[in-house]
């Protein structure tokens, strides 16, 4: 997948970012944002997920 950035970054967070913008991140602490907003339910994950991997072309 081209352009896909999945690292770590100093707090142990985990970041998926598509086209130099952050589209999910995974916090130490268990949060989960999409876009910059912590998500509420399941659907939300899922969405932000799918949203990445249409980005890199993989869906």
């Amino acid at each position: 997948m081209e352009g896909y950035t999945a690292c770590t970054s100093e707090n142990s967070s985990i970041i998926f970012c598509g086209n130099q913008e952050e589209i999910l991140r995974i916090e130490n602490n268990g949060d989960i944002f999409v876009r910059g907003a912590l998500v509420e339910n399941d659907a939300q994950v899922v969405s932000g997920l799918r949203n990445f991997l249409s980005e890199q072309g993989a869906l």
